[in-house]
């Protein structure tokens, strides 16, 4: 390959990664995770696989997500530099799930990791399942359905 079009093909994948950032602070997703003041649960560097297809199983974000859970959703989004080069949206790592469309929240166990599955219902009204491993699952259950009823009845 010819060095000027190596250097010229690098300068291209350069500006379509560097490209994601401006994209993702003008959508609201912002680069960095933050956790919310009014979350009542927030827990770092979780492993998350939406769904349960082949597809699922090898686009799982491996301790590279923030989840957090305030009074009205479950909020999913990737940490640097995870949040950048497009793949949160390859992948569909940004999730904010309304907590009353929230159907069921399982804890799957395990000693030093807990697994624990969040069946849910899309916008478009498809059942959809998350499967979040996570060092605190009896808390993170605990407030999202604490916090489900709360947004049931308001």
């Amino acid at each position: 390959m010819d060095p000027n079009n190596a250097a010229l093909w690098a300068y291209g994948i350069l500006v379509a990664l560097s490209a994601s950032v401006p994209y993702r602070i003008w959508s609201g997703k912002g680069v960095f995770a933050r956790a919310r003041a009014d979350a009542r649960f927030v827990e770092r560097w979780v492993s998350v696989r939406m769904g349960a297809g082949l597809f699922a199983r090898l686009s799982a974000g491996r301790n590279c997500l923030q989840v957090q859970v305030t009074d009205r959703e479950l909020i999913v989004s990737p940490h640097f530099p995870f949040s950048v080069g497009w793949v949160p949206e390859l992948y569909d790592f940004d999730r904010r799930v309304p907590l009353d469309r929230v159907s069921e929240a399982v804890l799957l166990g395990g000693e030093r990791t807990q697994a624990v599955e969040v069946l849910y219902l899309h916008r478009d009204g498809r059942p959809m399942v998350m499967q979040i491993l996570m060092r605190q699952g009896a808390p993170f259950v605990k407030a999202l359905l604490q916090g489900r009823e709360a947004a049931r009845r308001a």
